[in-house]
């Protein structure tokens, strides 16, 4: 097969022309540091490289629901630890008030002391976390426990606020105030009505409903109160073994997206340095022929 000069120029001006287009794209790597930076680079990676950063941008919305959820319950565990010492200091005040031989002025004292507590009961049952209240249900903006003449009542609702941690995977980050202050199943009355018939009883000196109904109902809210923090710490510990998990992910897809995306300086280099090469014989090569005259091929 006969090959003319014409196909010899062409064939010279497309290697150089293809050698100029990889150069620049090696050049685009070694300033940019990434292997892919539009999809036609590379067409596979290039949808990888989507699917990495999207799985990021996930876990990375993972964690920050989750860490909104450790706040929650950071806090409601730390009230439910102060409530639950409230409780069982009012229990340790009847006990004292059970006792037929005080004195009226003892009395009163230990009335005083239990109507403190219930005050600080108030105030917890009223926790916020950031300006958030934490046992309102959803109702997080509005007050959840109010007073008016010695009659608290409950302003929020029973639901759940819950935080997706994982796909399909949520976890209720509070707890709404009547399954800690409403009366659980067992006793007569609330948290609060039961520390008001206490007080009052302490007062009058009835012995037998403080060592009767009232006992038993603090022991039934103080159960309670240490069932709700139970799960609460459950809640934690798993809020904590899954931020674990989202760390060690986000570990890896970063670690894939850099393989996938980046580039190997060293082998850009190389490439570059081969493509130079390439480009200087052909031009070498090129400077021959041009060179060549008639008289050369009369030779």
């Amino acid at each position: 097969m006969r090959i003319t000069t014409n196909q010899m120029a062409r064939n010279i001006l497309f290697n150089l022309s293809d050698n100029a287009r990889r150069t620049e794209r090696l050049e685009r790597e070694m300033s940019s540091g990434k292997r892919v930076t539009v999809p036609s680079d590379d067409p596979s990676s290039a949808i990888k490289i989507l699917h990495l950063k999207t799985a990021l941008m996930e876990s990375d919305q993972y964690r920050r629901n989750l860490e909104d959820g450790q706040g929650w319950l950071q806090t409601s565990e730390a009230a439910l630890n102060s409530v639950e010492q409230i409780v069982g200091d009012v229990q340790t005040l009847a006990i004292q008030g059970a006792n037929g031989s005080l004195p009226t002025g003892a009395r009163d004292a230990l009335a005083k002391s239990v109507q403190e507590l219930y005050n600080q009961l108030l105030a917890q049952a009223n926790s916020m976390y950031g300006n958030r209240y934490l046992f309102g249900g959803w109702k997080t903006l509005t007050q959840p426990y109010t007073e008016v003449a010695g009659v608290v009542t409950y302003n929020g609702d029973a639901n759940e606020i819950k935080r997706e941690i994982g796909f399909g995977q949520t976890v209720p980050v509070n707890l709404p105030g009547d399954r800690v202050f409403g009366p659980p199943p067992g006793a007569t009355d609330d948290v609060f009505t039961t520390l008001t018939k206490v007080r009052d009883a302490v007062n009058s000196g009835d012995i037998a409903a403080l060592t009767g109904q009232l006992s038993s109902d603090l022991a039934t809210i103080h159960d309670n109160l240490l069932a709700q923090g139970a799960e609460v710490g459950a809640r934690v510990s798993r809020l904590d073994q899954t931020s674990e998990r989202l760390l060690d992910a986000k570990t890896n897809f970063s670690d894939l997206l850099d393989k996938e995306q980046n580039a190997d300086i060293v082998e850009v280099v190389m490439n570059l340095k081969i493509l130079e090469n390439a480009r200087n014989t052909t031009l070498a090569a090129t400077a021959q022929l041009i060179k060549t005259t008639l008289l050369d091929f009369l030779r």
